[in-house]
């Protein structure tokens, strides 16, 4: 075939394929600056302790302010992040033209389903815009007959993908809550062999670095210990501790 006849790519597509590479850069630029961000002046930061003077409470401010600022903006980023994949696949060759209408809906229903398996919240905001987005749907539906067989296969997409993500949510955590047991019995049998609450973990055999004990945290100090961790149900408010003296788990809220 000669050069004559291949086909061409028209200018407006071309600059829609760089308008979409734009903002998906723009929304990995984003997510990993606030990632970064909030590492450095979370919670707990030493260098947001330093800017704030010494001052608990500007510090608590400080990262309060960037934790919502990443909580808002980062979810966003990726759904708009999403919406730029999709539109650059669909703009190829790789699918066929009647499956591109749910390509996003698929990599959005992917989406779901990894955050929401440790993180509530995320599952809750979804369960709230599909009622709204079913509401709208029907009526699109009702005026535009075609649509109602695409429209009932992301439906469906939607359904499976919120209660796969429910189910592993309670799967991570009940995993969750049968390490930090384990934690509990390892620190208390070293309690029991050596009269004293170990410094760290490492000393009664659990590596808190890896998996399933990531995300529990251990402290010990003047003959008292402490455990918790943050609960996959609400990340952001809920935490599990654990009372070694009266040997029971307490929930409470930040």
């Amino acid at each position: 075939m000669s050069i004559e006849n291949e086909p061409q790519v028209s200018p407006a597509v071309s600059t829609t394929y760089r308008r979409h590479a734009v903002v998906l850069i723009a929304c990995v630029l984003w997510t990993l600056g606030s990632s970064a961000l909030f590492w450095w002046l979370g919670p707990g930061s030493s260098v947001g302790l330093r800017m704030c003077g010494g001052s608990d409470r500007c510090e608590t401010r400080l990262s309060t302010f960037v934790g919502g600022a990443v909580l808002l903006g980062t979810p966003v980023a990726f759904v708009v992040g999403l919406w730029a994949i999709a539109r650059l696949i669909a703009g190829s060759r790789l699918v066929a033209s009647g499956t591109k209408t749910f390509i996003f809906p698929l990599l959005l229903c992917a989406f779901v389903i990894w955050a929401g398996s440790f993180d509530g919240v995320v599952l809750l905001f979804a369960m709230l815009i599909v009622a709204v987005w079913t509401v709208w749907s029907l009526i699109k539906a009702i005026e535009n007959p075609e649509q109602r067989i695409p429209r009932a296969i992301k439906f469906a997409m939607w359904i499976v993908a919120l209660a796969v993500g429910c189910l592993l949510l309670s799967w991570n955590r009940s995993e969750m809550r049968s390490s930090a047991d384990r934690i509990v019995q390892a620190v208390e049998r070293y309690h029991r062999l050596h009269g004293a609450y170990p410094e760290e973990l490492p000393a009664t055999g659990m590596d808190p670095a890896t998996k399933p004990h990531q995300g529990i945290r251990y402290h010990a100090g003047n003959q008292k210990a402490s455990l918790h961790y943050f609960d996959p149900i609400d990340p952001t408010e809920d935490v599990w501790s654990y009372d070694f003296e009266a040997k029971r788990w307490m929930l409470e809220r930040e």
